[in-house]
């Protein structure tokens, strides 16, 4: 797993144009500017955002889990498309990749 401010994470209102992205730690992680978007969309970004370490955790799990099952012959086709692309996404979140 990668390192990262631990979760949850969760969104401060800092003010009408702006949240506080804040760790379990109390630690600011971002400062979420939405001036350039309507305020639904300002307000999913930094939802989706705040999701991010249960995302990832929930990704690792589930790339466990489908490795696990390829390997016993229980899982296959599709379904290393489906692991590959997890563990794309873990590398990705984690630097690991060139995007």
């Amino acid at each position: 797993m990668t390192k990262h401010t631990p979760g949850p994470w969760t969104i401060i209102r800092f003010h009408a144009m702006a949240d506080h992205l804040m760790g379990a730690d109390h630690c600011r992680i971002a400062l979420l500017d939405d001036a350039h978007h309507d305020e639904e969309i300002a307000a999913q970004n930094a939802r989706l955002i705040a999701a991010a370490p249960d995302l990832l955790e929930a990704c690792d799990v589930a790339a466990h889990e489908l490795a696990r099952h390829i390997r016993s012959g229980a899982l296959g086709g599709t379904w290393k498309g489906v692991e590959a692309r997890l563990r794309h996404a873990i590398a990705k979140a984690g630097g690991t990749t060139d995007e």
